[in-house]
């Protein structure tokens, strides 16, 4: 459920930090995107087709619900009570991360090459830290190996659940 709040017209950078301070994670998250997606286009200049339609892949992320289901099975992994379909879920939720996290990084390296910079250059122009998960993609490599390898169900590990 989205968190509402009402705001009075004219408020200070500390009420509204205050406020943002009250969110749910999720609510955080998608609020923090659209205040960085609003600063962008206060500062945007015109851009071509092509570099336009790379930075929407750039931040593109997993909707809302899908990414706090997904949080959910992390969680439940984590605590060691996966089932064997919440495994299942598991698996694609983070092959879906991964897809987006692989359109992402290739759009950045297409937008590096449009604008004739490095990688790294282009991630500080567009304020982009590479250490920050939630920012830089939806799950980080420990994810991938925590969701592939440790998981046992009764002497079985996830590779069985890969073939049904």
């Amino acid at each position: 459920l989205m968190t509402t709040t009402q705001l009075a017209a004219d408020m200070s950078v500390g009420t509204l930090v205050a406020a943002a301070e009250q969110l749910s994670e999720p609510d955080l998250r998608q609020f923090a995107s659209e205040v960085l997606a609003l600063q962008a286009r206060r500062h945007a200049r015109p851009l071509p087709n092509q570099e336009a339609e790379l930075l929407l892949i750039i931040n593109r992320r997993l909707p809302q619900e899908v990414q706090a289901r997904y949080d959910e099975l992390r969680a439940t992994r984590d605590a060691e009570t996966l089932s064997p379909d919440e495994h299942e879920a598991l698996l694609q939720l983070t092959k879906e991360a991964e897809s987006l996290d692989v359109a992402r990084v290739q759009a950045l390296a297409t937008l590096a090459e449009l604008r004739g910079m490095t990688l790294a250059k282009l991630l500080r122009e567009l304020q982009i830290d590479p250490a920050n998960r939630e920012q830089s993609c939806g799950y980080d490599a420990s994810e991938w190996a925590n969701t592939h390898s440790s998981l046992s169900r009764g002497g079985e590990t996830h590779e069985n659940y890969n073939h049904h």
